[in-house]
Formats: structure tokens, sequence, C-alpha cells
């Protein structure tokens, strides 16, 4: 039940200055305030004349309740200050349960739908940037001009050979590149090589991953992960590889990224040939920390390491 209170000194001319329409009553604006209020309240489905009919009206989060009621009309008692309804029960709404529940599945459903298709453009996006890269390794003309090495009367002013000064296109055409996307992109530098390294590991090492992504099968994180884990597994060693990718995926299309995460650590130690002797001795050397001396007695530390140098 909704109180309203009258009020007394509201202005209710006969007709109004902007349109000339007769002024409502203090009776119907109150009629409408009430109607307004229940329709707010949420408690009945209201329909927009669009949808199909459906046999029963009451809201699917109502039809576990029974009876339900709906309002019937409302008035207000003689003299009263206040409306009141007048209710009808509805019949047995057992009914719009099903109705409901295939509701929530054509959502959910929906919702996976919209997932994928997010995770195949971020898919999409990892070998559009690798392709980028490539090209513009193999022909670093469109970035960097023509080649002036095809000239036979060409020499260098800093007296570089013909083959170097090749690298040093490819190397300039790929730093064009990179740079190119990051500023179209809104991403840093790093991003974009380090997005471009992970797609190159996912697509030469493990081809049953670099797939199960680009159809949106498991998302970014899942993809970065197992990147990652692939990466430090021994140049060359395709066995090693091919029991990564196959154990990795079936664990990717199960498990959330968290614990993916976890099972693909283990994965690659259990698939690495190398003893873990050899390893951690080696890691150990690529590692290095440099320090610099700062202002009033202070010290910059900085680490470097092969995992963090490919951190997202």
């Amino acid at each position: 039940m909704t109180r309203i209170a009258r009020s007394e000194d509201r202005p209710t001319p006969v007709f109004r200055e902007c349109d000339g329409a007769p002024w409502p009553s203090d009776d119907e604006l109150e009629l409408e305030a009430a109607w307004a209020a229940f329709r707010e309240s949420g408690d009945v489905q209201w329909s927009t004349g669009d949808e199909a009919p459906s046999a029963n009206p009451v809201s699917p989060s109502l039809a576990r309740s029974a009876p339900l009621r709906v309002p019937h009309t409302l008035h207000a008692p003689d003299g009263a200050a206040t409306w009141e309804w007048e209710w009808d029960d509805v019949i047995d709404p057992s009914g719009s349960e099903a109705a409901g529940v295939s509701d929530i599945d054509a959502r959910l459903g929906h919702l996976e739908c919209v997932v994928r298709d997010r995770q195949r453009a971020t898919a999409d996006e990892y070998r559009l940037i690798l392709a980028i890269l490539d090209d513009a390794a193999f022909d670093p003309t469109p970035w960097v001009g023509p080649d002036p090495t095809v000239d036979r009367a060409w020499s260098d002013s800093r007296g570089r050979t013909p083959g170097a000064v090749r690298r040093d296109r490819v190397d300039l055409a790929e730093r064009a590149a990179v740079a190119e996307i990051a500023v179209r992109l809104h991403l840093s530098e790093q991003t974009v090589r380090t997005r471009a390294a992970h797609a190159r590991t996912l697509a030469v090492g493990c081809p049953m991953l670099w797939t199960a992504f680009g159809e949106g099968r498991f998302s970014e994180k899942h993809a970065v992960d197992a990147a990652r884990m692939a990466s430090t597994l021994p140049a060359g060693d395709a066995d090693a590889f091919r029991r990564f990718d196959d154990e990795a995926c079936a664990q990717a299309l199960a498990l959330p990224p968290a614990k993916f995460a976890v099972a693909a650590r283990a994965i690659r130690e259990r698939v690495h040939a190398e003893s873990i002797e050899t390893r951690h001795r080696r890691a150990a050397e690529e590692r290095g920390v440099w320090m610099r001396a700062e202002l009033d007695g202070m010290l910059r530390c900085t680490r470097f390491s092969p995992l963090t140098a490919l951190a997202p």
C-alpha cells in the first residue's frame, strides 16, 4: 500500500497556459502517481505489445510462489487519504517455470557465444600482429624504402657490407611495424613484441593449442600461460613440444586460467628433457641484477630474466 499526501495549496487552473488543455484534478494526479509507483515496483511483467502473447503474464522471478495475485482495480475508500488495491488470484503459474528456465538458458547461450567471439577476435589480433611483423621482415621495402644494395654503383658511406645493410633494413622495418601497431592499438611496443612472440611459439611449436585458441575455445590468459611455458622448452626438441601441446591443450579446454597455469607448469616439468640441476644452473647464469647509485644514499636495483622479458 502506498500513501500519497494530498497537496492542499497546489494551483489547479482550469486550463494550462502552455497548451490550453484542462489541468488534471488532484484525484487524477494521485491515481497516475499510484499507477506509476506500482509499475516501478517490478511485481508485474508489463507487455509492450511487440512480444508474442504469453499464457501467464507473471514475472518468472515470482513463478515459484503460490498462489500468485495481480492487481485488479485501484480505488480510494470514501474519505480516505490513501489508495487501496483490489487483488485477483491468478491460476497456478507452474507452467511459467519452464519458460523462465528456457529464457535463462537462452541468455547463457548468448553469453557463451559473445565470449567465444571475443576470444576468437583476440586470437586474430595475435595472428595479425605476427603476420605483419613477418611480412615486414620478409619485405622491408614498404617500411624503409627500396633496397640500395641492388644498385651496382652503390657504396655505403659507413663501410657496411651489403649483407649488413640488408640485416639493418630488416631490423628497421620490424621496429617500424612494431611502432605503427603500438600507435594504432594504443599499446606499448613491448606488448606488441610479446604478443608476436607468444603467437610464434604457439603457431610453430604447439599447433593444437594455437588452433583451439583461434577457435575461441579458451581465453587469452590460457594462451599466454601456455606460450610462456612452451617457450622455455629446449629449442628443437620436437617430442617435448608435441607432448606439451597434447597434454596442455586438453587441460586448457577443461580448467579455468588459474588452475591451468599450475597444470601447464607441471606439464612443462614433466616433458622437459633436461634435468632440474642443468636447468637450475643455466637459469642462474642467465639472470642478473644491476645496482646503480642514486641520491641521498639510495640504490636503484634492476633485475633481468628471460621470463620477465616476455611478460605481457
